[in-house]
């Protein structure tokens, strides 16, 4: 049972698939969510949902994914994102290096590395995506909500740490590897 767990867990690292739900569908569906719950309620919303058949469920986490790209481009045009570590800034140069640690790195060491990547756009894309659903719902805020939003502030910042992060620690494990 637990090898087959494993198995599993090393096929959606492998195929990407942990990448596009925890570090896009989950934060498009954050923002498609408010801007639903923005322009009528939580509980409408909420309802929706309930009643909503399952290609239509499958159009909306397609719709979550491309809002995430959304979010992160946004993110990195104001330069809160990062997509190349610190130490490169040519993208030509950290991709030659990304081939070349693919062409050498175990499977395991891919894996981990992929790892890495997930963390970083998670953490990326869902601080943004926290962001973009504060600034949404702050109309419906009232004076109770503040410790709410200063909760969601740090939630906020954490994340775009945790982010930054994790681009350098995908960087030096790249370079490890490598040697």
């Amino acid at each position: 049972m637990i090898g087959g767990l494993r198995q599993a867990v090393e096929a959606a690292y492998s195929r990407f698939v942990l990448l596009d739900i925890f570090a896009k569908v989950v934060p498009g569906s954050v923002v498609l969510a408010s801007t639903v719950a923005s322009l009528s309620s939580w509980d409408a919303l909420l309802q929706r949902l309930g009643r909503m058949p399952w290609w239509v469920f499958l159009l909306v986490l397609g719709a979550s994914w491309t809002a995430a790209f959304a979010v992160q481009s946004l993110g990195e045009a104001i330069r809160l994102l990062r997509d190349l570590p610190n130490k490169y800034s040519d993208r030509a140069d950290w991709y030659k290096r990304l081939k070349t640690f693919e062409a050498t790195a175990s499977d395991v060491q891919k894996q981990q590395a992929a790892r890495l990547l997930v963390i970083k756009e998670a953490c990326g894309n869902g601080a943004l995506a926290l962001v973009f659903a504060v600034v949404l719902n702050l109309s419906r805020a009232t004076a109770g909500h503040w410790p709410l939003l200063l909760v969601a502030l740090a939630v906020f910042l954490a994340l775009l740490r945790m982010h930054h992060e994790h681009t350098t620690r995908h960087q030096i494990y790249v370079d490890a590897v490598i040697g």
